[in-house]
């Protein structure tokens, strides 16, 4: 799971989402592209989290907290 704030200047989107497309092509070659994803959000470095933690419920059936 990737979250991309798309004003943390770490990195530029561009770059982000190529690194993000190498691991998701790799994960479909072995059958298990549904199980990366990447959320981005207007605004400087942060926390997104309610879609990672969707993530983990859905994936690892975490019930922490429900943001």
């Amino acid at each position: 799971m990737v979250e991309r704030a798309m004003h943390d200047m770490v990195a530029f989107d561009w770059q982000v989402a190529g690194e993000y497309a190498k691991v998701r092509w790799l994960y479909t070659q072995l059958g298990i592209g549904e199980r990366t994803e990447i959320e981005f959000r207007n605004g400087p470095h942060g926390f997104l989290c309610a879609g990672s933690f969707e993530f983990l419920r859905k994936h690892l059936g975490w019930e922490g907290r429900g943001d």
